[in-house]
Order: structure tokens, then sequence, then C-alpha cells
């Protein structure tokens, strides 16, 4: 089978297993797979239980579809995690399914960086491996954001890249932040350290977007709205 070299993402719903029974959390599932069959997606598109995988060869294609998602899960008071690298995928694979089996293809060496990348963060946002990141061209470099997550899984404090969408556009991460911070009323249904770090990433990118404008007024009352409930939950 000749393969080629593409993009991939590989998304991860975060809570799943332990909120899989929740009838709650099942509909805001089953809402965010309804809206994906609206997205246009230029290659392939894979939903398998938690976890989500798109396919192009395009990263602007990658970035506008992750990012729908992404914020389509948010809304539903979900929250993803994912990770972004270029590779060998195999070409055309297609899931084959016969009486009672269903085979799912290997979908290449992309697939794995990905999944390794996802496993590593702690932050309930999107990753790109370094080597990816560097091949990338200076306009797509614009929408990475660097980040030292303040609860590394490994311990390893070291910066680490994110996809925050247009950075010259701040509504979208703006848009983005707004959603996180409205999950404050619900922090039981989420990983404290996660949402914290998830917090902090799109706070310093609005941060440093609006670091001499009154908006940081803002993003600082946000801050104590987050401490204040946190105390009302010890």
């Amino acid at each position: 089978m000749a393969n080629e070299s593409k993009f991939l993402c590989y998304l991860d719903i975060l809570g799943f297993k332990n909120r899989i029974a929740d009838d709650d959390f099942k509909r805001c599932y089953e809402k965010i797979g309804d809206n994906i069959q609206a997205y246009n997606f230029a290659d392939k598109i894979y939903v398998i239980s938690d976890s989500i995988v798109i396919i192009s060869e395009d990263f602007s294609d990658i970035v506008n579809n992750s990012f729908a998602i992404y914020s389509d899960a948010l809304s539903q008071g979900l929250f993803l995690r994912g990770g972004i690298s270029k590779g060998q995928i195999n070409k055309l694979p297609v899931v084959q399914e016969t009486d009672n089996k269903v085979v799912i293809p290997y979908l290449g060496e992309a697939y794995l960086a990905a999944y390794k990348l996802e496993q590593n963060i702690n932050c309930a946002a999107i990753c790109i491996d370094q080597k990816t990141y560097d091949e990338l061209q200076d306009k797509d470099k614009k929408l990475i954001f660097s980040y030292k997550e303040l609860f590394p899984k490994d311990d390893i404090k070291e910066e680490k890249l994110f996809l925050i969408s247009d950075m010259d556009n701040y509504s979208v991460p703006q848009t983005i932040l707004i959603k996180i911070s409205e999950q404050i009323y619900h922090l039981s249904k989420h990983d404290l350290l996660k949402f914290i770090d998830t917090f902090c990433l799109y706070y310093r990118v609005m941060r440093r977007k609006h670091e001499d404008t009154t908006n940081l007024k803002t993003y600082h009352n946000w801050w104590i709205n987050i401490l204040d409930r946190l105390s009302k939950n010890a």
C-alpha cells in the first residue's frame, strides 16, 4: 500500500470513561457527533469512542476542523485534548466490515506521533510537535503559542507548542477563554489541574495580545471569579 505524508490531529474527549454513564454527558457527546456530520473534511475523519482523528494534507484544513470540534465541545461543556503531527499516512485506508468483524486500518507514523503527544500534555488544548512546527510556513507558525505547563504530566517543565488559531484575530482565543471560564460553575465535572492549566494558557495568550489595553482588567476579574469559586468548593 502506498503511503503519503499528511497532517494528522488526534483529539481525545477528556473524562469520557468517568462520565459516560451520565445522561447529560451522553447528550453532549451525541451532539458533537451530530455536528461533525456537517463539517467539510477535505480528507478523512475517524470518530471512535472518545477519539477523533482528522487527516489532511492541508494544514489550514486541520486547524479549521480541529478548532471547530474543540470549540463545539467546549460549548457542550466537554474538554478536548489533542496532538498534531505530520508524517506517513497509509493511503486511502478504509474500515473493513465483514459479518461481525470490523477492521480499522493502521493509520501510520503520524497517528502514533500525534497520539503520544496528546498523551503527554496536561492542558485541554491542542499541541503540535516541534518537527511539524519547524516545517510550517511562517503564516502558519503565527497560529502557535509557546507555553510551559504549570502541572506537566512528566514533571518536566519545558515550553510546548500549542495551536491557538488566529493570533492576529484575538476574537478566536478570546471566545475560547470565555467558554473555558464558563466552566468554573461546573468544576466538579473536570480535572481541576487541567482546568487551571488550560485557563492559564489562554489567559497568557490574551495578556500578550492586550498587554497595553484596558481589556486586561476583564481577564483579571475572571481570575478573581475563579479563585472565589475555588474557595467556595474547598
